[in-house]
C-alpha cells in the first residue's frame, strides 16, 4: 500500500470476515530486522552452493 490509512482501511475491512468457510485474521506485518549487522545479501553471497564445484574425479 502506499499510504499507511491505505493499509489499515483494508485490514480493517478484512478482519473477522468469512472466506471459503474461514475466518480471516489478519496480522500487519512487520519490518525485517537486522540484528547481527550484516546484509541479508551478505549472507547469501557466503553460502556453499555459490562455490565453484570441484570434479570429484580426474580425468584421464
Amino acid at each position: 500500500m502506499a499510504l499507511k490509512s491505505e493499509g489499515a482501511t483494508a485490514i480493517a475491512n478484512l478482519e473477522g470476515k468469512r472466506l471459503r468457510n474461514r475466518v480471516v485474521n489478519i496480522v500487519e506485518a512487520l519490518p525485517l530486522s537486522n540484528k547481527s549487522g550484516t546484509a541479508i545479501t551478505d549472507i547469501r553471497n557466503t553460502n556453499r552452493s555459490n562455490r565453484r564445484r570441484e570434479n570429484k574425479y580426474q580425468m584421464i
